[in-house]
């Protein structure tokens, strides 16, 4: 179904586009979180703030107009037909253990790495750190599948 994937995508992509009206869009970054203490996040969101759930509610119904599942602001249960995306929590993952594993030179690095997690205390003081902006004039589909030649989720 990945070729269904990319024309959802590229569908998504003209009706954002034409949401934005041109316009790149400004992501602040600001606070850090975790996910199970093996992946370190900064939270994202758009200025205007609802711009980003526009984006994900433009995407998710695109999606599931193409028959893919989708899942809840919690990503623990699927949205049954018709039914409407929720409030998203937009982040950008910038430290993830597994991958870092797969790229470890050793077994004592590997062991290491499977030692690490990141609590709740080693972020607190970052929680509400302004980590800056960007303006993003475009945006791509990642597969959380697999991984490119250079490590990372392979690009649809």
């Amino acid at each position: 179904r990945v070729n269904e994937a990319r024309m959802a995508c590229a569908e998504a992509a003209r009706s954002i586009r034409e949401f934005l009206g041109g316009e790149p869009v400004r992501l602040v970054a600001s606070g850090l979180g975790s996910f199970g203490g093996r992946v370190v996040f900064a939270r994202v969101r758009t200025e205007p703030p609802q711009l980003l759930e526009a984006m994900h509610h433009l995407l998710s119904r695109t999606f599931m107009r193409y028959g893919f599942p989708v899942v809840d602001e919690t990503g623990q249960a699927w949205l049954e037909a018709g039914e409407e995306p929720r409030q998203f929590q937009g982040h950008a993952s910038f430290v993830k253990v597994t991958k870092a594993m797969a790229h470890s030179r050793s077994d004592e690095e590997r062991r290491a790495l499977r030692a690490l997690h990141v609590s709740d205390q080693d972020l607190a003081s970052y929680r509400g750190t302004y980590l800056g902006t960007q303006l993003c004039p475009d945006f791509e589909l990642l597969s959380m599948l697999g991984a490119s030649s250079d490590g990372y989720y392979p690009r649809l």
